[in-house]
């Protein structure tokens, strides 16, 4: 049993490892503190991906929100690149959800400000998380600004490694 764990755990490594191997461009999702301009400034300095200032030329969104907003604009976006949209019965005969295009409410039991901190790598066709990661934000100066989009990119880099 735990041989079959280990290898499936493996599959799934893998698996992750080759969709972000795939990625080649990013677009910055605007973030707080202006943390997109230093992650850019990050990776254009040497980072694993080439970054693009359209998001309809990205392979992949980097943002610190997966909401209803960020779904809607993505939509949006691939709306006004020319591409044209499923309908309900296209998504659920490809295996997508037949909720896609719906409003979630939220839950009353969620805060109403966004949470800070956790940075996601989003899939631009396919709208899947390929990584992310928590920052702790505390303090926004500038320079520790800077240092953590550096911490991001390593991390980012370690994460595109071949796990053993």
């Amino acid at each position: 049993m735990l041989a079959v764990l280990i290898l499936a755990w493996g599959s799934l490594c893998a698996a992750q490892t080759a969709a972000l191997g795939d990625v080649k461009t990013v677009y910055f999702w605007p973030m707080r503190h202006s943390l997109d301009q230093y992650l850019a400034e990050q990776l254009s300095a040497g980072g694993p991906f080439q970054v693009v200032v359209d998001p309809k030329l990205a392979d992949a969104i980097m943002t610190e929100r997966i909401d209803a907003p960020f779904l809607k604009a993505m939509d949006e976006l691939v709306a006004a690149s020319g591409e044209a949209k499923k309908t309900a019965a296209d998504t659920a005969t490809a295996g997508g959800s037949v909720e896609e295009g719906l409003e979630p409410v939220r839950p009353a039991n969620r805060a109403m400000g966004r949470p800070e901190g956790t940075v996601f790598l989003v899939h631009a066709a396919s709208r899947r998380v390929l990584w992310s990661t928590f920052i702790n934000q505390k303090d926004v100066l500038p320079k520790n600004l800077h240092q953590q989009a550096k911490d991001v990119v390593e991390r980012l880099r370690k994460g595109m490694q071949p796990q053993e």
